[in-house]
């Protein structure tokens, strides 16, 4: 399945929140910063969700169903591989107001019904026994494309060193000068953590270890 993922922006501030941003902190005599990030209610994945994607798995525990997910990594991640980029097109939107990018991002649909609470039902369409495959085009808005190409990562890896990596390309401790952060790379950083906390918050994606290494990257990059 290819999803269409194009930018929509939204609030940094998430009215349906667990824990309210505290007060903000300097990290630099130029920007205020808060002190921690606001997490989402929890809600689980839904039922449907899963008997919409795989419906022979409609009675069987979600625990069980990401377990054997996890299992199957290396034979999805080299089906994703074997699509060469050439049939993968990315494309650009430019409406009148601003300008929004899309991509094509192939994924398994399970993968996404299995950890995404607040996504719409995909449908796997039957197929006729064929020599090609045809993958449907879904479309799927989220505040950041870049951002999701990590979490699309994550979800079949869940591998968070790998998540830390993507938010800091240098080292943090090679962005300090003796009078704190460079403002650039604070910025830089801040803005990566930002753009994943919204398309984790649009996407309903509530791993705790996940959301605990988001925690752990914004101190990262709040730290005086």
């Amino acid at each position: 399945m290819l999803h269409q993922v194009p930018a929509q922006p939204i609030s940094f501030a998430s009215q349906h929140t667990r824990r309210e941003s505290s007060a903000p902190s300097s990290s630099s005599s130029s920007v205020q910063l808060p002190r921690t990030l606001a997490r989402p209610e929890f809600i689980e994945v839904s039922p449907a969700a899963i008997a919409a994607a795989a419906p022979e798995l409609v009675s069987v525990p979600l625990d069980y169903v990401r377990r054997r997910l996890r299992a199957e990594v290396p034979q999805m991640m080299a089906g994703l591989s074997s699509l060469a980029p050439s049939h993968v097109p990315v494309l650009s939107q430019i409406p009148s107001a601003a300008i929004a990018v899309s991509m094509m991002i192939p994924v398994h649909s399970l993968v996404l019904a299995a950890q995404c609470a607040r996504l719409p039902e995909l449908r796997t369409p039957k197929h006729a026994v064929s020599h090609t495959l045809s993958l449907p085009v879904i479309p799927l808005a989220v505040p950041s494309p870049a951002a999701f190409t990590i979490l699309r990562t994550f979800m079949y890896d869940h591998r968070l060193d790998a998540v830390l990596k993507a938010l800091f390309p240098c080292h943090p401790a090679s962005s300090r000068t003796s009078s704190g952060h460079n403002l650039q790379t604070l910025t830089t950083h801040t803005s990566h953590i930002k753009d994943l906390w919204h398309d984790m918050v649009a996407l309903g994606l509530f791993d705790t270890e996940l959301w605990d290494t988001l925690d752990l990257a914004w101190d990262i990059a709040s730290a005086p």
